[in-house]
């Protein structure tokens, strides 16, 4: 009879899961003249620990703004919530005399990467 020789098997590697990688969820959100609603934009942190500023530009960057923690924007956990009147307030014409269809991006800058997220002006 023939031996046979006892199969060896390698351990298997665990591979370590994929770090979550810093995204944002939705990526922009329209900003209605006519009801002027705050936006919720959820977090996946990946290795970023915090916001340390967002900044925002329109019109070809004609137009720059920077958003203060606490008035026009808020985090709480993974929820970063952007007060649509006070971001409107930083404009400087008021809301309902900007044209439909202008994009702010803002730029939500971590200590670990940048996200942008466009808001759009309708009516």
């Amino acid at each position: 009879p023939v031996k046979e020789e006892p199969v060896k098997e390698e351990p298997v590697k665990e591979e370590p899961a994929p770090a979550a990688e810093l995204a944002i969820s939705p990526t922009g959100a329209d900003l209605s003249k006519a009801n002027v609603a705050d936006a919720d934009v959820k977090i996946t942190w990946g290795p970023a620990t915090k916001i340390t500023g967002i900044t925002g530009s329109a019109l070809g960057g004609a137009v720059k703004i920077t958003l203060n923690e606490g008035k026009e924007y808020t985090v709480a956990g993974d929820v970063l919530t952007l007060k649509a009147d006070a971001v409107a307030a930083l404009l400087p014409v008021p809301i309902s005399m900007v044209p439909d269809g202008t994009v702010m991006t803002l730029t939500i800058k971590f200590d670990q990467g940048e996200k942008t997220f466009d808001i759009t002006v309708v009516s």
